[in-house]
């Protein structure tokens, strides 16, 4: 073998060692399954191999893959976070499918962008993108730093034989970026254009963390108790009917004050947590999760959980659910210990 391929190989069973996988190792062994009880992954281990991925797995026309992901042993029977990388110079091959995918940016230069429907998504970091099922994108780094998101996915889901990718051309592989700035931000919120008919579809959307994070605090300034399980929680609600994000997932955000100690529930839904900010702990029968900015940690469905922030500084939750799906097909339920 190459040094090159020695050295992927090197990679590839650093991360087989930690229960770790990638998107490359797709149907190798030691890419995992969904685990069947709580996980916690370190930012300590998921950085060091999403760093080494950007150097030996290239991305693009030429490229070995379509996406650097690097997923951590947290994948669930329905949604998943991933880590992705985009280096600088880097284009990923434009697609679409049905798959709900939603991204929250950790890091970013200016010159990074999102492209989803021939719109570009200038983003920072705490931004969340929405890309809905059946919108065309691809990701653009024109920046001098890698840039680095975390991949909500509804993956799980595809067990259902709808898992549909149509990608672009070979001698085509990028879409135009010819909307106007900002059009889906702008036409789809609380102010409507008359005279248009309301899209009965998603479109994408981008949710800026400025906004986010103020409303965070107005809560918090308005000494609200917030949700006796959750803290102060907020959804990231879609556009057409003001439900979930997406028909499948649900992205949440919750603040949690210095020392809190929520109520312990369990609910019929699957949630994967990354800490955003500050550090704490969650109890999931009986097992202490104890985490920090940077790690992710995941609540497996009729799980009894609370959490607890022994700090007092706010600490700060990102979350995919996949409560919308399970309440649409009736299998929801929620209990209070």
């Amino acid at each position: 073998m190459s040094a090159t391929e020695d050295r992927l190989a090197e990679l590839n069973a650093w991360l087989g060692e930690r229960g770790m996988g990638a998107y490359w190792m797709r149907g190798e062994e030691g890419a995992g399954g969904p685990p069947k009880k709580p996980r916690l992954a370190k930012k300590a281990d998921i950085y060091p191999a999403l760093l080494r991925s950007g150097e030996l797995i290239p991305v693009g026309p030429k490229g070995m893959t379509e996406m650097r992901l690097v997923t951590s042993p947290l994948g669930t029977e329905t949604v998943s976070l991933g880590h992705q990388i985009l280096m600088p110079g880097e284009r990923t091959r434009a697609h679409r499918n049905v798959k709900n995918e939603t991204r929250f940016v950790l890091e970013a230069p200016p010159e990074f962008v999102f492209i989803v429907d021939g719109e570009a998504f200038p983003v920072e970091p705490g931004d969340l993108i929405v890309t809905p099922t059946w919108t065309d994108h691809d990701h653009l780094n024109g920046g001098d730093r890698p840039a680095v998101w975390l991949d909500g996915l509804d993956m799980g889901l595809m067990r259902f034989g709808v898992d549909i990718n149509e990608r672009f051309p070979e001698d085509d592989q990028f879409q135009a970026i010819d909307a106007p700035t900002s059009y889906a931000q702008r036409t789809s919120g609380h102010v409507q254009p008359v005279g248009v008919k309301r899209e009965s579809e998603l479109r994408p959307m981008i949710y800026p963390w400025s906004e986010t994070y103020a409303t965070l605090m107005a809560l918090k300034a308005s000494e609200t108790d917030g949700d006796p399980c959750d803290g102060i929680r907020l959804m990231y609600t879609n556009p057409v009917d003001g439900g979930s994000t997406v028909k499948t997932m649900s992205c949440e955000i919750q603040l949690l004050t210095g020392r809190l100690k929520t109520q312990t529930h369990r609910h019929a839904s699957t949630s994967v947590y990354y800490a955003h900010r500050g550090a704490g702990c969650t109890i999931v029968d009986g097992q202490r999760l104890e985490w920090e900015e940077g790690d992710l940690f995941s609540v497996p469905s009729w799980s009894w959980h609370h959490h607890e922030n022994p700090n007092n500084d706010d600490a700060i939750l990102y979350s995919v659910s996949d409560w919308p799906a399970m309440q649409a097909l009736g299998f929801y339920k929620e209990e209070l210990a």
